[in-house]
């Protein structure tokens, strides 16, 4: 349990040992995924910086198109609140692409500016400790004897996904992947719920009432019991006291049906091979968010 807990601090403390190996059993706490994985991650960045930059061109120059698009429900939301504006930073120790969300013609040009300065701000941030992380890590191969021929850079990709939109309620993820040369693919997700009518953020006391924590956390609990029923392979840890972390920190967002899907981190409720544990919760009824 220690040594889980350990592990999943590493990222944050960002501590390079003095040799490559440790550097590598410290990172990571799972096997090396298959080199195919790495190639296909590298290819994926500058086709995906491709897509969108003739997505950005077409949108831009043709307004037929864009009236087209606004047409179509699913994209709806990308051409009339989202929009984005993306960028590539490439050099020997790194392959950075970000494609940053951007809030606007909500009609509150106060939100707008708050959200988009919260984005950025959390986006300058993440990125910032992956240029640190990807100097740290270049240097420790640079000391182990490797050429820089020989080193393969620090692969970051930032973008986000919309979940659920209507004319009041607007929620997406922002997600970062880093792939650490020769080990795994790291993630982070940082989520926004916003009621574009009020302008404030949607809170689970928002969704479910001033006892959100005994509702949410008990369905959560019963979810557990009967994940761990069905498949023994399923292991959380007993210690956890998910009333206490949803108390510290929110991380939800809304789906496509109107439920809210509750996220815990990597090894934050269970052991890293179990991923990012989600959990669906159904809204009360006098709370349906498809309804404005």
């Amino acid at each position: 349990m220690n040594k889980l807990k350990n592990t999943k601090k590493i990222y944050d403390q960002i501590e390079v040992p003095d040799n490559l190996s440790e550097i590598i059993q410290q990172t990571v706490n799972e096997t090396s995924p298959p080199r195919s994985t790495r190639h296909f991650f590298k290819l994926l960045v500058p086709l995906t910086l491709a897509m969108t930059t003739v997505f950005v061109i077409l949108l831009n120059t043709s307004p037929v198109l864009a009236s087209n698009l606004s047409d179509i429900p699913l994209l709806t939301q990308i051409v009339k609140v989202l929009t984005f504006r993306n960028y590539q930073t490439m050099d020997e120790m790194k392959n950075i692409y970000v494609r940053i969300p951007v809030l606007e013609n909500t009609g509150n040009n106060e939100l707008e500016d708050r959200i988009n300065y919260e984005i950025k701000k959390q986006i300058d941030f993440s990125v910032s400790k992956s240029e640190q992380l990807a100097k740290e890590l270049y240097d420790t191969y640079i000391q182990a004897g490797y050429k820089p021929s020989q080193i393969e850079p620090l692969l970051v990709e930032v973008d986000y996904q919309t979940t659920f939109y209507n004319d009041r309620y607007l929620s997406f993820i922002i997600k970062k992947y880093e792939n650490i040369p020769y080990s795994t693919v790291d993630k982070e997700q940082y989520y926004y719920n916003v009621d574009l009518q009020t302008g404030g953020h949607i809170t689970l006391r928002t969704l479910f009432g001033p006892d959100y924590l005994t509702k949410v956390g008990t369905e959560i609990y019963k979810q557990i019991e009967s994940k761990k029923k069905e498949d023994e392979n399923m292991l959380f840890f007993d210690e956890i006291n998910i009333f206490e972390v949803l108390e510290n920190e929110e991380k939800f967002y809304i789906n496509e049906q109107g439920q809210v899907v509750i996220s815990f981190d990597r090894y934050e409720i269970a052991p890293g091979y179990m991923g990012y544990p989600e959990f669906i919760i159904n809204l009360p009824m006098e709370m349906n968010l498809n309804e404005t």
